[in-house]
């Protein structure tokens, strides 16, 4: 069931290759936070490094992480310093999974 809307992203280039910079978010919703944790687990363990899933469980610090994830340019990641001393590399994202209650809210429309 997932290749319905797994294999449509990754044949626009959510491996983060040359199409990458020309897709689009695709929106995954499932009711399921362990499903959805699942889903984006198995995507990296096959080098799919572009999804995430963003539930209300989720901490502030967690969400604002994908906001920056997701206004990454495409075209190549970027190194974004939390710290004086260490820096994270910030990897788009183009599969998003998310509960129905949480795409329901005008907060999380906005923000997209």
């Amino acid at each position: 069931k997932s290749l319905c809307y797994q294999l449509p992203t990754l044949a626009c280039g959510s491996t983060y290759n040359q199409t990458a910079r020309n897709s689009r978010v695709t929106i995954v919703v499932c009711p399921l936070i362990a499903l959805m944790i699942d889903q984006v687990n198995n995507l990296m363990k096959k080098g799919v490094m572009t999804a995430a899933c963003w539930s209300s469980s989720h901490s502030v610090k967690d969400k604002a992480h994908i906001m920056k994830r997701l206004s990454v340019e495409k075209e190549k990641p970027t190194k974004k310093a939390s710290t004086k001393s260490d820096s994270v590399e910030l990897t788009p994202i183009q599969m998003l999974y998310v509960t129905p209650e949480l795409i329901e809210t005008q907060r999380f429309r906005d923000e997209l």
